[in-house]
């Protein structure tokens, strides 16, 4: 008797239970809610067409032209010195003459096809041995020779060229040979020099 009764209370209770959880699907008025389809991204902006001016040169710019260096101008070196005795005005006439001198000798230097100017060198030996290519070099630079050396590839294997220079002006290199010949006992060569 007690185990029916019991059988009974636990079905009354899950009859409870499922009526809780299906009163409202089966009753309620509305099965199906509406939903808020309304967007809420904002209207695309409208872009204004612009057009591009085409660009002017500024009037205050100049072309760009080639460099030419300054020439010495004797005239005005020698108004800058101030004459105050016949010794002196001598000697103002002989560096006017000095001075005159220098600037017809000093040859204006040549450009490339890119306009950057060319540069060079004496080239004064090819050592396959390093150690007599650096005694050359530092015997030039106690001398105040400005010294380049170069490590270059050649049929008989790698050596080492020794250039004084480089210099934009030929002929201060050319007037500097005979000295260099002389003194180091080699025979110097003009050449190119190129940047590495």
């Amino acid at each position: 008797m007690q185990a029916n009764i019991r059988q009974r209370m636990v079905g009354a209770f899950v009859l409870i239970c499922l009526s809780a959880i299906f009163w409202p699907v089966l009753f309620s008025g509305e099965i199906n809610p509406s939903i808020d389809r309304s967007t809420r991204i904002p209207v695309a902006p409208k872009f204004e067409k612009f057009t591009v001016q085409k660009p002017q040169k500024p009037i205050n710019i100049e072309d760009i032209v080639k460099y030419q260096p300054e020439e010495v101008d004797s005239a005005k070196v020698a108004s800058s010195q101030t004459v105050q005795s016949p010794a002196a005005a001598k000697a103002v006439s002989r560096d006017k003459k000095a001075i005159k001198k220098q600037a017809e000798n000093i040859q204006k230097p040549t450009f490339t096809e890119q306009g950057l100017p060319v540069y060079w060198a004496l080239q004064l030996g090819s050592f396959s041995q390093k150690v007599k290519a650096e005694a050359l070099k530092h015997a030039l630079l106690a001398k105040g020779y400005k010294v380049d050396t170069r490590s270059v590839k050649t049929a008989s294997g790698n050596s080492i060229r020794v250039y004084v220079g480089p210099k934009l002006d030929k002929s201060i290199l050319l007037r500097a040979k005979g000295v260099i010949d002389k003194e180091f006992k080699v025979q110097s060569m003009l050449v190119r020099f190129s940047p590495r």
